[in-house]
């Protein structure tokens, strides 16, 4: 099953919130959290999880409303980690290191 992505450790935990023009939208990219049994062999300030990305959002007064999950796989953390604090989940299947097809996104 494996540990933590190849890569992870590379990336900030969380982006800089990002206004989109003309709507009232903030879109804040992040890491994928990984839940704890990943993490193990981690340093403390290493660790990121559905925990820290919600305390982070708490402690900088961002209000996280929906997490769109690209990833390809659901063994990173439990939706319901997020869902359980009144955050929406969508889940998009997106393969890593590559550039999905336009189609994948139209229905």
């Amino acid at each position: 099953m494996g540990g933590i992505p190849k890569g992870w450790l590379d990336y900030s935990k969380v982006g800089k919130p990002m206004k989109a023009d003309n709507l009232s939208v903030t879109f804040l990219a992040f890491k994928v959290p990984l839940k704890s049994q990943l993490t193990g062999s981690l340093e403390a300030s290493e660790v990121f999880g559905p925990a820290d990305l919600l305390t982070k959002c708490q402690d900088e007064n961002i209000r996280l409303k929906l997490i769109i999950d690209l990833t390809f796989t659901s063994r990173y953390y439990q939706p319901s980690e997020f869902t359980k604090a009144g955050v929406k989940y969508l889940k998009i299947p997106i393969e890593g290191q590559i550039v999905p097809k336009k189609a994948r996104f139209e229905k």
